[in-house]
């Protein structure tokens, strides 16, 4: 039979153990979290430089169509940030 210093001890023992168990398990989820969002930026990385020369073929050669994705560019930078563009007026 356990003398109740010996049951406290083997308590604090246990409460100890699950802590050092549960400190672990976070940590190993913490360290997963961050191997994926790597694999994740990793694969991104590989897709969009294997993709790069299909996506120059595509860029247009006429510039009347470069001017007009230039200013489209332009506009949406404007709308989402809020800066106005000088000369232009407010499109809505």
């Amino acid at each position: 039979m356990l003398t109740s210093e010996q049951r406290g001890e083997a308590k604090a023992f246990m409460l100890a153990k699950r802590e050092q168990r549960s400190r672990e398990a976070r940590e190993q989820k913490q360290a997963k979290a961050e191997r994926d969002a790597l694999d994740r930026e990793l694969a991104h990385e590989r897709w969009h430089h294997e993709n790069m020369p299909e996506w120059l073929k595509n860029i247009p050669d006429n510039y009347t169509a470069q001017l007009a994705i230039m200013g489209w560019f332009l506009t949406i930078t404007s709308k989402m940030t809020g800066y106005n563009i000088p000369g232009v007026g407010v499109i809505m």
